[in-house]
């Protein structure tokens, strides 16, 4: 027989579990469209995943013809972590001749940026 004590003490475990499972899915960030993509520049420690694969056509009339500006630069890296989940993002615009470290991320310092493809891409900065 399981005394009561013992199952007071299952209980908790049973709830510090669920708990910590909430708050451990709660951290991941989707992004589903070429806004919240380019709004990871607002929360540079995030960790984030694609829902699917996104299209960034619309890129090209953004910034004033300068398009897309690249999570992270030199003075605020991007330090989270980016899960494409096999998903892709296609055509991105990234016109920035003057500028260096250009492409979706430019400074990073991330644990893992994995599973996105890039698929038509039309991008020029200063290498």
């Amino acid at each position: 027989m399981i005394s009561s004590n013992k199952i007071s003490i299952l209980f908790l475990i049973g709830i510090l579990l669920i708990v910590n499972s909430v708050f451990f899915v709660s951290a991941l960030t989707p992004v589903s469209n070429c806004e919240q993509l380019q709004g990871m520049n607002n929360s540079l420690s995030e960790s984030y995943y694609l829902t699917k694969d996104i299209d960034c056509s619309d890129t090209i009339n953004w910034n004033g013809g300068a398009g897309f500006k690249p999570v992270g630069n030199e003075t605020s890296k991007f330090i989270g972590t980016f899960d494409g989940r096999g998903y892709t993002i296609s055509n991105l615009y990234i016109n920035r001749p003057d500028d260096g470290y250009v492409g979706l991320f430019g400074y990073t310092n991330a644990l893992t940026i994995s599973n996105v493809g890039l698929i038509n891409l039309n991008i020029s900065g200063f290498f």
